[in-house]
């Protein structure tokens, strides 16, 4: 496993992954959990789930509303937000995950399938299809948008973006590179830094990689992973 070393940390970030209740429901949701909260390096995954629709029909095992347990089962930080938007309950989560490095944690976001859509939200139809331009208008007025607005970016949107991840971002980058470049002109660590990143980041010999030429009919995500 790769390893900071005296004087240079590379690796001291927190890992986040997004999942939607549908996540929940596959198999590797039940898989790959168990994994991080026995490891015996201290790591740190937080994840959300959206528990939106009851109307699809899952197995018991698999509903949204056991995740909680299955998750405080295989050894994880539960946490639960009833309202997705309640941003200082939403800051409180997110704080509890920060001091928690001795395990993951799963953080549960209760939320509304198309908040704000009139004719959609909490339907089952959310997934299946676009609104349509008839319903669009009254689903603007909610959020105070120009009704002829197609594809808006508020400006608000912009400038955070660029702020978050254009000024911040860049800032933590250089300050990566910094200590990465430090590495490099140690002859201490260098070799064993570098043997490390490579073991970590390259698959090993003779593996073999599916090819998927150019589809125009385009082959969707999911499929071509779940073929590889």
């Amino acid at each position: 496993m790769v390893s900071n070393k005296p004087g240079y940390e590379l690796f001291n970030y927190d890992v986040y992954a997004l999942c939607g209740d549908g996540d929940m429901m596959e198999g590797i949701s039940g898989e790959l959990p168990p994994w991080p909260a026995i490891s015996s390096s201290p790591i740190s995954a937080g994840s959300m789930t959206t528990t939106a629709s009851p109307l699809r029909a899952t197995p018991p095992w698999l509903s949204p509303r056991n995740v909680a347990t299955r998750f405080i089962g295989y050894g994880w930080n539960v946490t639960r937000v009833g309202d997705a938007n309640d941003l200082d309950m939403l800051t409180r989560a997110f704080e509890c995950f920060k001091r928690c490095e001795d395990r993951p944690t799963l953080i549960i976001v209760d939320s509304h399938i198309a908040y704000g859509a009139p004719h959609k939200q909490d339907t089952g139809g959310c997934p299946r299809g676009a609104s349509g331009r008839r319903r669009d208008p009254p689903t603007k007025r909610n959020y105070g948008w120009p009704e002829d607005a197609k594809f808006l970016v508020p400006d608000e949107v912009r400038e955070n973006s660029a702020m978050e991840l254009g000024q911040r971002g860049k800032g933590l980058r250089t300050a990566w590179k910094r200590s990465w470049n430090g590495i490099r002109r140690s002859i201490r660590y260098w070799p064993t830094i570098y043997c490390e990143c490579n073991a970590a980041n390259c698959p090993p010999a003779g593996t073999k990689y599916s090819h998927f030429p150019a589809d125009p009919k385009g082959l969707a995500g999911r499929e071509s992973s779940a073929r590889c």
